[in-house]
């Protein structure tokens, strides 16, 4: 009977209906909190996501490193379309570079080489290019042996690898070329002091 009268009594159910109100009063503040958070995750999220794109990015157009480029494109596919058709070019013209440079060692030439560093003066590249040039130029003097081809070897290449054995090779080469010209002196001096003795052997006779 208790339980029945308290059922029915007006001041509990509108105690119920006050609890119910309350209950969905709490839920729905909590859900608005939660989506305010996710939102303000979401915002900071993105604007961190689009803080590395932008660095990354600028990386990637002042980088001359394939790898470099290909990651940006990995890792941002949605980038701003802007953005990824910079890098793709920049990468396709980096891959052109790529096969002048095979080209230029296939070559094996210092011409070709020197030609690729004066196109691309800041390619990765370069270094290798240059120790090329040092050794196709000491080759070539080598080859040739004269104090000529030694010596434009020297004065191309005053910090080459080859700088002392040049050297070396061409005072050898000068002291050979310096004795030769003695020795020559000598046999013209000797030639022309016995044809003064024979001729003078004839006037005596």
């Amino acid at each position: 009977m208790d339980t029945n009268a308290e059922m029915n009594n007006p001041e509990v159910k509108q105690e119920e209906k006050h609890g119910h109100k309350m209950m969905r009063w709490t839920l729905i503040v909590a859900l608005i909190i939660a989506i305010a958070a996710i939102s303000v995750g979401y915002y900071y999220y993105h604007d961190r996501v689009s803080e590395n794109e932008e660095r990354l990015y600028e990386r990637a157009m002042q980088s001359t490193e394939p790898a470099i480029l290909q990651q940006y494109l990995d890792f941002y596919p949605k980038a701003p379309k802007a953005h990824r058709d910079s890098v793709e070019a920049h990468l396709k013209a980096l891959k052109m570079v790529d096969i002048e440079w095979a080209e230029a060692i296939a070559r094996n030439s210092s011409a070709f080489l020197e030609r690729f560093i004066s196109r691309h003066p800041k390619n990765v590249h370069v270094p290798d290019a240059l120790i090329r040039i040092d050794s196709l130029d000491y080759a070539r003097a080598l080859d040739s042996c004269t104090v000529e081809a030694f010596s434009k070897y020297l004065q191309k290449h005053r910090e080459g690898m080859y700088y002392d054995y040049a050297s070396l090779k061409l005072d050898s080469l000068q002291r050979v070329i310096e004795r030769e010209r003695l020795a020559a002196e000598r046999d013209s001096i000797m030639r022309a002091q016995g044809a003064e003795e024979d001729e003078e052997l004839l006037l005596d006779m």
